[in-house]
């Protein structure tokens, strides 16, 4: 009866081994899943001229290569008051994951040439 019993808790306990490397296997395989995902922010600057300007919301720049970019505006971007369409400018922005716009950080006024 003694080594019965000593076989059953020998056989109950490689079987919580296993289980328990198995748990272990599966958190360690989905690991580098997780930091392939994580993106990192980019800042970028775009010269051109103010077609539309929505004054907390959002600023239309067409660039001198005939494309257009619109940029969201929050509490953060930094825009001088006399911003308007017609204007030269350049935009400094920041691109995060998960956001659908870049965001406005800085706004400078381009010298009529």
């Amino acid at each position: 009866m003694k080594t019965f019993v000593m076989f059953l808790a020998v056989g109950i306990g490689a079987v919580a081994g296993i289980a328990a490397s198995q748990d272990a296997a599966a958190t360690a395989a989905s690991a580098p899943a997780l930091a392939v995902v994580a993106e990192k922010s980019e800042i970028t600057s775009v010269y051109g001229t103010v077609t539309e300007y929505e004054p907390g919301r959002s600023i239309t720049v067409a660039q001198p290569d005939r494309k257009w970019a619109t940029y969201a505006i929050d509490r953060d971007s930094d825009l001088p008051p006399q911003i308007a369409s017609g204007r030269r400018v350049v935009v400094q922005t920041i691109t995060r994951p998960g956001l659908e716009k870049a965001l406005v950080r800085k706004v400078t006024m381009k010298k009529a040439q």
